[in-house]
This record gives C-alpha cells, sequence and structure tokens, in this order.
C-alpha cells in the first residue's frame, strides 16, 4: 500500500472550503463517536478523515524506564506497535504565516485484546510560531496526551464527549502485552512527550515532514514519555495557571520541567523506517478513550453485522456493535430490534455486557475528576482559552548591556544567568527595567505585576524595588478580547496609559489607532507583539517591526509638512491599511495556538 508518489492534496492546503463548511459537510456528526466506541484497529468503509489525512509511519516500541510504578504498558513497556506523524490543523500555514502544529498517535498490540493507544498533540503555548525552517522539524515540540480543541471542531466533537481535549489513558495500563488484565492498575493522567534532540541536526527542514523522516535510522529513540505526580507520587495534572473557572495545565517543556515533579515513563523507539501508504492513512484506526467515559454497552447478535452497519463493531468480534449514550437517542434499546431498523434473519443473543471494551471501565477510570476541575475551554465548546501569549510561562535569561572601549553596544548574562520559570511578560518587563531607555515604563509594569515583583526581589535584593515603586503613579492594566469568529482571544497589553489602550484596542479590530501609538514609546514596546501578528496575515512577506512602520509615518508626516501639503484620507489609509490586524484574519491566529487535538 506504500504511494508511488506522495500525496501533496493536504485538507489545509485547500482553498474553496473553510473548517465551517467542512464539518457542516461532513456525514453524519454522530458517527465522529467511531473513534471512541469502535473497538478495532482498522478505520470502518467509507469513513473519510476530517483532520490528518496524510502522514508518515513507522513500526514502534516502547522501551520503560526502570523504577516507575505505574503498569501496563508504562511498566513492562511493548514491542509491537505502530506510530502515525501528521499535522492538528486543517489550515493553510503559508498563506497565514504559521507553522501548521504536529501530532502523533501510537498504537500498541496486545495478545487478544483490543490494542492500546496512544493520541497526542502540541499544547495551545506552542512555541515555533512562525515560519523559520528551523522550527518545521518534527522533534523540536513536546506533544501531549490532552490539549484544547478550538472552535469550531470543539462543537463537532462536542458530539462525541463532554470534554472536548482531555484525554484518558488509563487503558494503556490495564492490560499486559499477552493480554493479561492488571490486578491493581496505576494509570497516568497526562503525559509529555519529549522529542529526542539529536535528531535535530540542520538549520532548516522541509514543511512537509514526510520527506524528512525516512531518513530516521531504525532503532533511534523518538520520545521520552513524562508525566507528572504529586508529592505522594500519585498521578497528577500539573498546573502553571489557576483561574477563577478552572485550572489551565501546564505545557511547554520549560514551565514542565521548571515547576512540575515529572516522572519518566519511558521512551518511543523506531523499530522500521517510517513510510507513506494508504493503508496508514485511511486502514488503520488510533482509538481516543473520553476522559469521562459514557454509559456504553455491547449489544450482540446471531449472525455479523453487516458490513454497512458495522462502524462500532468490535475486531474480535463482529457480532455485536457497541452502543454508547452518547451516540443514540435510545440508550436502553440495542439496534437492529425494531420493525424499521430489522435485519432479516438477526436476533439478539445477549445485551447485558454493560462495557465495550474492558470491565468496570467505569471504575478503574480516574481522569474524570481531574478533567472536570481544568478550565471550561478544555471541555466546553465555544469557551476561549483564557490566558494570552504573554502570560505563557518559560525560562528567563536576565540580559545586561556592556560597552566596550569602541563604544559599541553589545548584550551578555551580565546580570544573573538565569532567572526562573516565569511568564514572558515578566520576563520582558525585567529585562527592560535593566535598560535605561525602558527602565521608567517597565518599572510602571514591574510594580503592578505581584508575582514578578516577588520574583524580582528574590532574584535581585540589592534593588530597592519597594522605595522606586512608592514613586510610581499608577496605570492601569489593558485588557481587552479581540473578537475572532465565534470566540473571543484575550490579550494583555501590560500597564499602559488609556489611550494607549484604547487606541490598541481599536487598531487590533480593524481600526485606525496607530497615530496615537506611534507617538508613546510605551505603547510601541506593548503593541508591538500583537502588531507582528496581524503583519503575519495583511502582509506575510513584510519584516518591518512596529517601530519601522511608526518611523516610517513621521517621515511621511514631516516630507508633507515640509511641502505644505497634508496627508489625504487616501494616502492615510493607504499607509494605515495594510497593517491593520483584521479580526477575520485572528481565526488563523486563534486556530493556531489553541491547537485542535484529536487524531
Amino acid at each position: 500500500h506504500e504511494y508511488q508518489e506522495i500525496p501533496n492534496n493536504w485538507l489545509y492546503k485547500r482553498t474553496n472550503p473553510t473548517v465551517s463548511e467542512m464539518i457542516a459537510d461532513f456525514p453524519d456528526k454522530t458517527r465522529v463517536n467511531m473513534v471512541f466506541d469502535r473497538i478495532s484497529d482498522e478505520r470502518p468503509p467509507n469513513f473519510p478523515r476530517l483532520l490528518h489525512e496524510y502522514g508518515s509511519i513507522a513500526k514502534i516500541s516502547f522501551e520503560p524506564k526502570d523504577g516507575n510504578n505505574f503498569t501496563g504498558l508504562y511498566g513492562e513497556g511493548n514491542e509491537f506497535g505502530i506510530i502515525r506523524v501528521t499535522f492538528c490543523a486543517p489550515f493553510d500555514g503559508e498563506r497565514s504565516g504559521q507553522r501548521v502544529p504536529f501530532a502523533f498517535a501510537a498504537k500498541f498490540f496486545r495478545d487478544g485484546i483490543h490494542s492500546s493507544n496512544i493520541p497526542t498533540c502540541e499544547g495551545p503555548d506552542r512555541e515555533w510560531n512562525g515560519r523559520d525552517p528551523k522550527g518545521f522539524s518534527l522533534f523540536q515540540h513536546v506533544l501531549h496526551t490532552s490539549s484544547i480543541i478550538p472552535p469550531p471542531i470543539d462543537v463537532f466533537f462536542a458530539n462525541a464527549q463532554n470534554g472536548t481535549g482531555p484525554l484518558s489513558i488509563a487503558d494503556n495500563t490495564w492490560y499486559t502485552q499477552n493480554g493479561t488484565a492488571v490486578e491493581d492498575p496505576l494509570s497516568p493522567l497526562i503525559i509529555h512527550f519529549f522529542p529526542n534532540d539529536a535528531l535535530n541536526t540542520k538549520d532548516a527542514y522541509e514543511e512537509d515532514f514526510r520527506k524528512e523522516l525516512p531518513a530516521i535510522p531504525v532503532n533511534t529513540t523518538l520520545y521520552t514519555a513524562y508525566t507528572p505526580v504529586d508529592e505522594d507520587g500519585e498521578p497528577t495534572i500539573c498546573i502553571c495557571h489557576s483561574t477563577p473557572n478552572g485550572e489551565i495545565p501546564c505545557f511547554n517543556p520549560e514551565s514542565l520541567a521548571g515547576t512540575c515533579n515529572l516522572v519518566e515513563l519511558g521512551s518511543i523507539v523506531s523499530r522500521s523506517q517510517f513510510i507513506h501508504s494508504d493503508y496508514g492513512d485511511n486502514g488503520v484506526l488510533f482509538k481516543h478513550y473520553r476522559s469521562c467515559q459514557e454509559d456504553r454497552k455491547y449489544c450482540e447478535y446471531n449472525q455479523p453485522i453487516p458490513e454497512i452497519d458495522s462502524t462500532f463493531t468490535k475486531s474480535t468480534n463482529p457480532n455485536g456493535t457497541c452502543v454508547s449514550r452518547r451516540r443514540v437517542d435510545n440508550y436502553e434499546t440495542c439496534p437492529f430490534s425494531d420493525a424499521d431498523n430489522a435485519i432479516e434473519g438477526m436476533e439478539l443473543v445477549d445485551d447485558s455486557s454493560e462495557y465495550c471494551s474492558t470491565p468496570n471501565e467505569h471504575e478503574l477510570e480516574k481522569m474524570c475528576p481531574f478533567a472536570q476541575a481544568l478550565h471550561p475551554s478544555f471541555s466546553s465548546s465555544g469557551v476561549p482559552y483564557p490566558i494570552s501569549n504573554d502570560e505563557h510561562l518559560r525560562s528567563c535569561e536576565i540580559l545586561g548591556t556592556t560597552t566596550s572601549a569602541d563604544g559599541n553596544t553589545t548584550t551578555t548574562n551580565a546580570l544573573a544567568p538565569q532567572f526562573p520559570v516565569v511568564s514572558i511578560a515578566c520576563c520582558r518587563v525585567i529585562n527592560e527595567y535593566f535598560d535605561e531607555t525602558t527602565q521608567e515604563m517597565a518599572l510602571q509594569s514591574l510594580c503592578n505585576m505581584d508575582n514578578c515583583y516577588s520574583q524580582f526581589e528574590l532574584a535581585f535584593p540589592e534593588v530597592e524595588l519597594e522605595t522606586e515603586c512608592a514613586q510610581v503613579d499608577p496605570m492601569p492594566e489593558c485588557k481587552f478580547g479581540l473578537q475572532a469568529g465565534p470566540s473571543t482571544i484575550p490579550i494583555n497589553l501590560g500597564f499602559v496609559t488609556e489611550d494607549c489602550c484604547a487606541a490598541a484596542q481599536t487598531h487590533a479590530s480593524g481600526g485606525d489607532g496607530l497615530t496615537v501609538i506611534c507617538e508613546d514609546l510605551g505603547c510601541i514596546i506593548a503593541y508591538e507583539s500583537l502588531f507582528m501578528q496581524g503583519q503575519a496575515f495583511a502582509n506575510p512577506g513584510s519584516t518591518d517591526t512596529l517601530e519601522d512602520v511608526c518611523m516610517a509615518m513621521e517621515v511621511e508626516r514631516m516630507e508633507d509638512d515640509m511641502a505644505g501639503n497634508s496627508t489625504t484620507e487616501a494616502e492615510e489609509e493607504e499607509t494605515n491599511g495594510g497593517i491593520m490586524l483584521r479580526s477575520g484574519s485572528v481565526l488563523a491566529v486563534l486556530l493556531v495556538a489553541f491547537l485542535p487535538f484529536v487524531l
């Protein structure tokens, strides 16, 4: 089934349908339950992929780390697995100026029973978002077993489970490779797969990862799996942000390594070369598991289910079908039992099996309470992710400036070799504090950011920060929501003037606010990051920064003054119109930042 030529009609490259249109055209939306309720290693007939059309597939094994207390796959390993690498999101990365996020799904076979499966994707605070060719390397990015599904795809997957993003991986710990049930299973709640950095050997990579993967040697470690545990060694989900509405897990490698108690579970090792095949793309099914399992039962008959109706059959028992309360209107009745749907000669043998794959799966599953404690953006359709990009945690280098004898200024790690894991905004503010040109504005933010203030005092006790802050006039924190289709993106520019905040909100929404922004250096610095996201869509070929644009506007104004002419309305529109961050473009930013997760 290996392709003679790699298909390149990627879903995300198509220009005619939007994601919403593709979902609207997808037949029988309840069939999305297939990835949850079909107990098979193969996809049903006539079931096209909505996402992840093409990928690369290889044989793998899972090599467990000695000494971890987890059971099943993570305790004893598995020699017989396959992995399929693909993209998460259905959008055109080149047109949007962004990198399409990566994902993989793994499957491990067990004797006489259903296989174990691990679906993953990048998190909502992924790195290397732009078009830097080095970021196209699959092995730059940590992948996770739970993440966020953005609109409108979250509405589609809400047909299958209450929690659209969190998935369970507990089934992997309930059985050994030989199919024996584990007496007292211990399951991780979430797994973070750190890539093998040794595979990043080039400065530039093909965006189409399928051209890169076949070069990976057999018997190479691809990923190492880690899971967080609490102080008692019990499985948990490591939290980086707490909000009034729920918790936000850690996702990026720096916050995971810097704030979480991680236990190594083992490694995924390649046991063949990667290939690209029709069967890998359209034949293999990677099952998903709900974090809060639905009521399910297996209805068994006296003969095999007809192929056209076999979407929810077990590969080990073709005479039955899995019924979940989520999928059917009348859960109490088995299919084909009424006159309208009866099949000649088919009789119900037994409808008493209150599970589809594993006895006591409700009692064994421990993920549900943790999933329910997360922010609703992880579990409910239409709820925006509440953390802006600047609030994500990263390790922070504090850079100082030194001036050489010839007057040239160079940047060095003069002040501190490494600062603790803090928000991106905090790291930026502290670096700006130690820059004379931006110190005054940075002090305004630093004095109002409680957590950053305390981190600064611990790292730099010689600075009399309390005294300096007593002399600062307070400014309001600039927060607003940017509408993107059906959702709202949270924006936080930090502590700026009210005029700056209003102008930034106007310009980010498609209006003309640059004149006010460009008159305030602090406002330019605060708005720069959001401005550059808009540039990626409005002027994808432009490398101009906000400072460049403001300087060009000032030069044009001075030339007009010298010529005695005022800038016409048309010229202003030409100057400002091309760099407006249009709300329609923001949806693509949302798709990139909030990562769909399903495979």
